[in-house]
């Protein structure tokens, strides 16, 4: 082979090589469009587009809340004493079929007396997610 072939073979390669890493920063570029993240710590509540759909810009994709979910439960008066602020709690939810693990974020100490029945009430945070969306 002669001088100019290799070097001519050579830029040649050397543009493939250029023309691969732009590829790649293009799909790089492309990737982090496909990637969505809310603005805060959220749980997405409803979901307008389907996988593969286009999203325009201006266009709402997800609806998230940022609130998370709390069950606020009446407490026999003989079972108040043993509950304690960051205590774990766990709650059956038949309608999800699944228990979920959180943990007594507040005590409220209201009275509420019915037919001589005095009630307490606390409350029950969670310690993740509720949706019932999994990633």
């Amino acid at each position: 082979m002669m001088r100019r072939e290799v070097d001519a073979r050579r830029q040649q390669a050397v543009a493939r090589i250029a023309q691969a890493e732009a590829d790649l920063d293009g799909a790089t570029v492309a990737l982090g469009y496909a990637r969505i993240t809310a603005p805060t710590d959220a749980i997405v509540v409803a979901r307008t587009v389907e996988v593969g759909n286009l999203a325009a810009p201006g266009t709402p994709l997800l609806t998230v809340e940022e609130e998370r979910y709390r069950l606020e439960a009446t407490v026999p008066e003989s079972d108040v004493a043993r509950l304690r602020v960051g205590q774990p709690a766990t709650v059956a939810v038949d309608a999800l079929g699944r228990t979920l693990a959180g943990a007594i974020v507040e005590i409220v100490p209201a009275e509420l007396e019915v037919a001589g029945v005095v009630r307490r009430c606390g409350k029950v945070g969670t310690a993740g997610r509720w949706s019932g969306i999994s990633t």
